[in-house]
């Protein structure tokens, strides 16, 4: 077994591991699943001990390649352990291909086995995947060509995005820079900033356009191969939603755009503005505080441990341990995340901190990640610990709320206090409003490209602008380039249609939100219960522990009435910013 330490030589453990996977492949192939039950399970074991090998070191090289994109040396590891990962996928590929290949009532009787307890969610759910599953010797071609077919088009794109430098008042800035100032910049420095980024944008738009193109024909093709009936299907089914629950969210949510369109057109007249540029739109609401590393270690800190002790010891010994990569520095990864190492390891997180609110949040929203990683980590192996996507982002818009929650508490002068409510809401809108409108947008853009239409810089540009339109409404002033803007929301290149995994998330975490609000002991029991299950059952089984039917349409809409509770009071006059 490798042994997946820190100090590990990375090369020494990837061949191992390279080696070991083609061992387990060639030991379980066509046999796995004529063994007794008992068999059957201390295989799966074996092959969770491997897995969770590759996941630490997959995770240890993409948090070192985030902190330095410009390293060769770090982008040569990060490939090598990309190779690793695939090589254990060609393991589970031979596993679930024989699965699969199960009779029905034989594959039952496993299933009733007590051995197979800990594993019956893991197969039960690649099973439901059967009939979009091709063959063995297909699915390992497809694995093998995604390094340059998928991954490396995303990497162009992180690699052009990492790149750019805008030019703002004479000076090169960096892209996260740039973008922290339309938070936290004079109302001239933020127009200047946003058009620095377009600037800086422009010259690389088709090169960004021709990665999405790229990637959505890819998609498309496969989509097709695999029979899946529409392109947000595979989503739906890696989530393990309906799609019809998911149609009616996304449906609730778009039917509800007047309440951030309210707020816009209030927000323009708080700035003293007759329209609100966006270039404001994530502006305070006066002047904002700077808020101190430590200052958000803190806050996260308590706001945590008002969920458990626990979870606020987790948040000190990350921070405390060096697990938390905060300084903002060039060639550094745009944007936040917190990276898995697998079960029993501590997560890392990556971000760029300059002391906005939204810096804070995006920490406490980075450690919700954390926490769920790490209560999962120690009860769950490599097969079972990663809890279905659709979860994955419930904890971190729960956390987030807490946080603001804090600030909120905490800060003594009332026109701060509401700026900082007001920041709630914006980033609400961003979650569960602006999330729905990224959905709609990948929707139209697979489609035209399904049509014959190649994705270029104009088109994209068309479609992107059209779709924004519906969200922002008559009451917000865009620029001519905005229609660049899409180049600045990464998932829509690296994960197709995980945005309404965001409102999905931010909508349950409202719902919790106020559930907790109003009996915090009797929530948080059944809260933790459910970030420490992983992988062990799908999200409807897990949503049903703490009440929630995601086939009933109340559910969405009881998201949907807490946003608006938190809007209201802030919709009252007052008197314009200076």
């Amino acid at each position: 077994m490798s042994t997946d330490r820190d100090d590990a030589d990375p090369r020494a453990e990837c061949a191992a591991l390279i080696a070991e996977s083609g061992v387990l492949a060639a030991r379980h192939e066509g046999t796995l699943f004529t063994r007794p039950a008992a068999a059957v399970a201390a295989a799966l074991d074996e092959i969770a001990d491997l897995r969770a090998a590759a996941l630490f070191r997959d995770g240890h090289q993409a948090v070192a390649l985030a902190g330095d994109q410009n390293s060769a040396e770090l982008r040569d590891l990060r490939l090598l352990a990309a190779t690793a990962v695939e090589a254990m996928d060609e393991v589970l590929q031979v596993v679930e291909g024989d699965w699969l290949a199960l009779p029905d009532d034989t594959a039952a009787v496993l299933l009733d086995a007590p051995e197979l307890a800990p594993y019956r969610h893991y197969l039960t759910s690649v099973r439901s995947l059967a009939p979009y599953t091709l063959g063995a010797e297909a699915e390992t071609a497809l694995a093998a060509r995604e390094a340059t077919a998928g991954s490396a088009w995303v990497e162009l794109y992180y690699r052009v995005m990492g790149g750019l430098r805008p030019v703002v008042d004479g000076g090169a800035i960096s892209m996260e820079e740039a973008r922290s100032e339309l938070e936290v910049g004079a109302p001239a420095r933020r127009e200047a900033c946003l058009e620095a980024i377009y600037a800086a944008l422009e010259p690389m738009a088709p090169v960004l356009s021709q990665c999405l193109d790229s990637l959505v024909a890819d998609r498309l093709a496969i989509d097709e191969v695999r029979g899946l009936p529409h392109p947000r299907a595979e989503r739906d089914l890696t989530n393990e939603l309906p799609s019809t629950a998911v149609d009616a969210m996304l449906a609730a949510v778009e039917e509800n755009y007047a309440l951030p369109q309210r707020w816009f057109a209030h927000k323009a007249r708080l700035l003293g503005l007759d329209r609100l540029g966006y270039a404001h739109m994530r502006a305070p609401i006066g002047r904002g505080p700077h808020l101190p590393f430590p200052v958000a270690v803190r806050a996260v800190t308590e706001a945590f441990e008002g969920v458990s002790p626990e979870a606020g010891r987790m948040v000190r010994d990350l921070v405390d341990g060096g697990h938390v990569d905060a300084e903002p520095r060039e060639g550094k990864q745009p944007g936040a995340s917190c990276r898995s190492l697998g079960p029993g390891r501590p997560p890392r997180i990556v971000l760029s901190y300059f002391g906005t609110v939204e810096d804070v949040v995006s920490l406490a929203h980075e450690m919700g990640h954390a926490l769920q990683f790490t209560l999962a980590g120690r009860g769950r192996n490599g097969l079972t610990f990663d809890a279905p996507l659709a979860l994955n982002e419930i904890a971190p818009a729960f956390t987030e709320l807490l946080v603001q929650d804090w600030l909120i508490e905490h800060e003594p002068d009332r026109d701060t206090r509401e700026l900082l409510a007001a920041k709630r809401v914006d980033n609400a809108i961003d979650a569960i409003f602006m999330s729905a409108f990224l959905t709609r947008f990948e929707t139209r853009a697979h489609r035209a490209r399904a049509e014959g239409g190649a994705l270029t810089d104009p088109r994209i540009r068309a479609l992107w602008t059209e779709c924004g339109r519906e969200f922002y409404g008559p009451d917000v002033a865009m620029s001519t380039r905005w229609g660049l803007h899409w180049a600045l929301v990464p998932h829509v290149t690296h994960e197709r249609f995980y945005s309404y995994t965001y409102t999905f998330a931010r909508l349950l975490g409202l719902d919790f939100h106020a559930r907790y609000r109003r009996d915090p002991d009797g929530f948080r029991g059944p809260f933790l219960d459910l970030l420490a299950r992983g992988g062990t059952a799908g999200p409807t089984e897990q949503l049903a522990a703490l009440g929630v039917d995601l086939e009933d349409r109340e559910t969405w809409r009881g998201g949907l009435a807490h946003f608006a509770e938190l809007l209201d009071p802030l919709l009252a006059e007052r008197a314009p910013t200076r």
